[in-house]
């Protein structure tokens, strides 16, 4: 039983003709015929009587009149419910969580997609930051955000700019440079700064910051040694400041006015509706 044939049974019983009801449904009186005698067919009953001046229900046609119209109401109304959610879309996203974790202006606009969409599936699986565009690139997760990559970086990638950052520095609270209220390069001089090894920045660590400082490329992107690294000495670990709320846990976080370039969001060219969705809500709360 399909919605065709109930739709061409109901119709006929209304206009107590073939040819009329065929008419409004714009298709021929054999087509629609061909669908009544479907339908005939599975319920195994007549529900009509044909006569040279038209058509009349059956008693059992009588019967199944009134509950094909119920049983087409409710069909539609579903059909139409689904069409209002499809207007919203049902999404699966993979946003790639690396080893800095989220960037905090991303939060509000992931919640205020989801509550748009709430049939939608978001997920935050970890990938290694050294791994994000590969797995991108290779359809292993969706979305991501990086700082400003390097243009020889987005083979098959897409990067949206969202804003410009500046460093951020993490240390022991007893650290010298902890009372300060923001840090200058100035400051730096002397100083043994971690920076995370990321060889599709664009403006990477060391070019940012005062010959006069070390720098020690760590052998990954930032982990919990690094951590313990600047826990227990007076190392500071550099990191761009919308990552910084995921350390200062444990760690005294202390901005400073050095540029760091460009963060934005990282897709593949061919994006998803859903991923082109959600990159327009990041960037309405970027902007408010």
């Amino acid at each position: 039983m399909t919605d065709r044939q109930l739709e061409a049974f109901i119709k006929a019983a209304e206009c107590g003709s073939f040819t009329k009801a065929a008419a409004l449904l714009f298709i021929t009186p054999s087509a629609l015929m061909q669908q009544v005698n479907l339908l005939e067919k599975e319920v195994e009953f007549p529900l009509f009587f044909r006569t040279s001046h038209g058509v009349k229900l059956t008693s059992g046609g009588a019967r199944l009149y009134e509950t094909a119209r119920e049983i087409l109401a409710k069909y539609r109304e579903a059909r139409s419910y689904g069409r209002e959610l499809l207007k919203k879309e049902e999404y699966h996203i993979r946003y790639a969580r690396g080893d800095e974790g989220l960037p905090a202006f991303i939060l509000k606009p992931y919640r205020a997609f989801q509550a748009d969409h709430p049939y939608s599936l978001l997920e935050f699986p970890y990938v290694p930051s050294d791994s994000h565009f590969d797995d991108i690139r290779e359809g292993k997760a969706d979305i991501t955000t990086v700082a400003q990559p390097k243009p020889c970086a987005l083979e098959g990638l897409s990067y949206v700019p969202l804003l410009e950052d500046t460093f951020t520095f993490l240390m022991a609270s007893d650290n010298p440079l902890s009372a300060k209220e923001i840090i200058h390069k100035e400051d730096l001089c002397g100083k043994t700064i971690l920076a995370g090894k990321y060889a599709s920045m664009a403006f990477p660590f060391e070019t940012m910051l005062p010959g006069e400082a070390k720098v020690v490329l760590l052998d990954k992107a930032y982990d919990m040694k690094s951590r313990m690294q600047s826990l227990f000495s007076d190392d500071l670990t550099i990191i761009h400041s919308v990552w910084a709320h995921n350390f200062s846990g444990y760690l005294k976080a202390v901005p400073s006015d050095i540029p760091a370039g460009g963060v934005g969001l990282l897709c593949r060219k061919e994006a998803s509706r859903g991923v082109l969705e959600l990159i327009q809500y990041v960037k309405k709360g970027i902007s408010r």
